[in-house]
């Protein structure tokens, strides 16, 4: 039984018969002709299997890649309303703490608490510049932001002015 020669094995009697022609100083003889012209007939054969080989895989890879992000879509949908549910309860029990004077809950299976945040929240209350007062009031329109990183700084060094208020926040941890 004859096999397929491998596509390697064809570049290399490709590479035997341009050898072969430069050691005939470039002379084609009808013979090296048409071995030239059977091998490279072969090579383009093999070749282009080698080409479908490669798409193949690639629009698998592509395949899985889809099926994955597909899996992925569906996934989150499955664990999004338990998400939600989580978030729920832990504000209704952040509430529930609240309401109760209660900044602590230590039980069994775990710990609940009210924590100071690190940085506090800084809203401006001064008065707004009368700045655009030329313009018709439905051409205006002017959001004020406060640097959050500066006025952190400030706050720090005790120094805030007294447009701005701090005020530090709890969050609820549970362990």
């Amino acid at each position: 039984m004859v096999s397929d020669p491998r596509l390697y094995e064809i570049g290399a009697e490709l590479e035997a018969l341009f050898a072969e022609l430069i050691e005939a100083e470039g002379e084609l003889t009808p013979d090296l002709e048409a071995r030239l012209d059977a091998v490279e007939a072969q090579f383009a054969t093999k070749a282009e299997k080698v080409i479908c080989a490669i798409r193949n895989a690639e629009a698998r890879a592509a395949g899985i890649r889809f099926e994955i992000a597909e899996l992925t879509r569906r996934l989150e949908a499955l664990a999004l309303p338990h998400e939600q549910t989580a978030k729920s309860l832990r504000l209704y029990l952040e509430v529930q703490m609240r309401r109760g004077g209660k900044k602590r809950v230590d039980m069994p299976m775990g710990k609940a608490w009210l924590q100071a945040n690190a940085r506090p929240k800084i809203d401006y209350v001064g008065k707004d510049p009368d700045r655009f007062s030329d313009l018709p009031e439905h051409l205006v329109r002017v959001t004020y932001t406060i640097d959050g990183a500066a006025a952190w700084e400030t706050w720090r060094n005790s120094v805030l002015p007294d447009e701005l208020h701090a005020e530090v926040g709890e969050h609820l941890r549970i362990k």
